[in-house]
């Protein structure tokens, strides 16, 4: 798999990830996420679909600079975005706080010996591959229309593994907004909070941040809109906070 070697982060965070095309890639959703994330000193986190790990390794890397130490794990059907994973996790010396797996999230149980956790992350694939034509490239494919992923795995896996009022985190198109809130509900994952992610303030929205609980009372929060450009063109100072330490 042909890859790049970025400074990602304005230069926080150095890691390797395919190439432009070829595969997963960081984006502003994937900082977004790992901006969104809440969770306590000493929690135990998942990663669904972690690519090439380096939301993961952000997780950590924010952690640490809070003063706080958790451990993440990432799963992957793909073997050479895992080994691009403990690249990226080596180089920065955090084999102590992650580790990766090659393996399918379907096949992710409550007996498995990494389980519980206190919370799981996602940014799986934005497409329905029965709505969309997958592109003719494996891993993008996978990445990207979930030929192998639906968001019904994904929600099954998190559930299995979670402790009661674990924590749950996902990013997701905004058209798929309902879809996803109501699967959660199907496994016991109960929407506690939801950011929708606008480009611009005059433009409908793109993806929305959602954290869900399980097996919690309901009651949502829905916080006020994120916008990614402000109406000059220049970033927002919202989208600003997600690449500093603090996140969101």
């Amino acid at each position: 798999m042909r890859s790049t070697l970025d400074d990602l982060l304005w230069g926080n965070l150095r890691a390797e990830q395919p190439a432009e095309g070829f595969g997963p890639r960081v984006t502003v959703d994937t900082v977004l996420l790992g901006a969104y994330v809440k969770v306590r000193g000493g929690s135990r986190v998942l990663e669904l679909g972690c690519a090439h790990g380096i939301l993961s390794l952000m997780l950590v890397k924010r952690a640490l600079a809070a003063g706080r130490h958790i451990q993440v794990v990432g799963i992957d059907i793909q073997r050479d975005l895992v080994d691009m994973a403990l690249r990226n996790r080596d180089r920065h010396g955090l084999g102590d706080y992650a580790r990766f797996y090659s393996m399918d999230m379907r096949d992710v149980a409550g007996d498995w010996e990494e389980a519980p956790f206190d919370a799981v992350v996602v940014n799986p694939p934005y497409e329905d591959p029965n709505r969309s034509r997958p592109s003719p490239r494996g891993p993008v494919a996978l990445a990207v229309h979930g030929v192998m992923c639906s968001l019904e795995d994904v929600f099954r896996a998190a559930s299995r593994v979670l402790k009661p009022k674990g924590r749950f985190f996902m990013v997701m198109r905004a058209h798929r907004m309902a879809e996803a809130l109501c699967g959660m509900r199907d496994f016991k994952l109960e929407p506690k909070r939801l950011t929708a992610v606008h480009p611009k303030p005059e433009r409908a929205a793109s993806v929305f941040l959602a954290e869900a609980v399980k097996c919690a009372k309901p009651g949502m929060v829905v916080e006020s809109p994120l916008f990614i450009y402000g109406s000059h063109g220049e970033y927002t100072e919202r989208l600003l906070k997600a690449y500093r330490e603090e996140g969101l």
